[in-house]
């Protein structure tokens, strides 16, 4: 069933049906219009474990390529932000209002994904090129 342009339903089929069909399983959140306390705090976990796995990834590729100083900390923040948001709103299709604005989805788990990729890229860097 689903609804027609005045959004009204066909006949045997029912709203949930309905809803399932246009939007699908895996991207019911991302349509949703109001986010329990619950599903943000589910999110903002993945979205803390993505940033974790980018400073490892990051760490690593700086370290091998011998990037040094204030250029790969600095490049490295623009990244982080920029996957962050991407994310959010591209590949989750999420708003960012709904989590309480695009400074919570930057900083929503920053300082240990900044702490992490300075270590990696540290002990990379000093394996490779001591």
């Amino acid at each position: 069933m689903s609804p027609n342009t005045r959004g009204s339903y066909q006949e045997g089929e029912d709203k949930g049906q309905s809803r399932a069909r246009r939007w699908g399983v895996i991207s019911y959140l991302s349509r949703m219009t109001i986010l329990t306390e619950v599903e943000k705090k589910a999110f903002l976990n993945r979205l803390f474990t993505l940033r974790q796995i980018f400073s490892v990834v990051v760490g690593i590729a700086f370290g091998m390529l011998g990037v040094e100083g204030s250029y790969g900390v600095l490049s490295y923040a623009f990244g982080n932000a920029i996957v962050a948001v991407v994310y959010t709103t591209t590949i989750a299709g999420i708003d960012e209002e709904l989590l309480g604005g695009k400074g919570v989805v930057v900083q929503e788990g920053y300082m240990p994904s900044l702490a992490l990729f300075l270590l990696v890229w540290t002990l990379t860097y000093s394996f490779v090129f001591s």
